[in-house]
């Protein structure tokens, strides 16, 4: 059995401060950007139709349509991001699909060399859980990078406030991330969005952006 569909789905492109009428003082907004996705068994593959935008009050949660609390410098509906720089970029810099292939290959190749040195367990299952032992490590140990993401400045972050990903996050993550390594199409999932989110990022609403310092 197939199961397929359409869902919206909001992504967080912009945030700053603003002043919330329902607050009645100056707070955090997000600015959402609502499209309508293909899935298939629930995974959001591409995205269909433009739906949108929404922006949202942190603190209260109020929407707002963003041309009324935002000026043009701001936002406009062909630019979200105006002529003035995000307060939080996240959303918007996700790391080049380029450098994101290059650290993978980078990581393959040093579990490969610690696979070699346990020779004598010659399964590719072995193989797989050597893989989720290091990347679960890396994660914990270099904050968010693996040594091919760190080498090619990259990490790992929350999607809705750019900081480290939790505990949970970081086992859930990367037991799809295994996972998906018995069946390596599903890889092909981060070509295929404007976030270049992975099936193991969309699960727990991660992306891999450009390391800052």
């Amino acid at each position: 059995m197939i199961i397929y569909g359409t869902k919206s789905i909001g992504n967080v492109v912009k945030s700053g401060k603003f002043h919330c009428p329902n607050c009645k003082r100056e707070q955090n907004y997000r600015l959402k950007r609502y499209k309508r996705y293909f899935h298939l068994f629930f995974i959001p593959l591409f995205s269909t139709a433009d739906l949108g935008d929404e922006l949202e009050c942190c603190y209260c949660h109020t929407s707002y349509v963003p041309g009324s609390m935002l000026n043009e410098d701001e936002y406009t509906p062909q630019n979200p991001h105006g002529t003035v720089k995000a307060a939080n970029p996240i959303g918007l810099t996700a790391a080049n699909s380029g450098k994101r292939v290059g650290a993978f290959a980078i990581d393959v190749v040093l579990i490969y060399i610690l696979y070699s040195v346990f020779s004598s367990f010659n399964y590719w299952f072995f193989f797989e859980i050597l893989a989720f032992i290091y990347f679960v490590a890396c994660d914990i140990l270099l904050k968010g990078s693996s040594l091919g993401k760190l080498l090619l400045s990259m990490k790992v972050s929350d999607y809705e406030d750019d900081n480290m990903l939790t505990m949970p996050k970081v086992i859930i993550r990367n037991v799809i991330k295994t996972l998906s390594g018995f069946l390596p199409l599903l890889y092909l999932i981060a070509f295929l969005n404007e976030d270049r989110q992975a099936l193991h990022d969309k699960a727990i609403s991660s992306i891999v952006v450009d390391r800052i310092n």
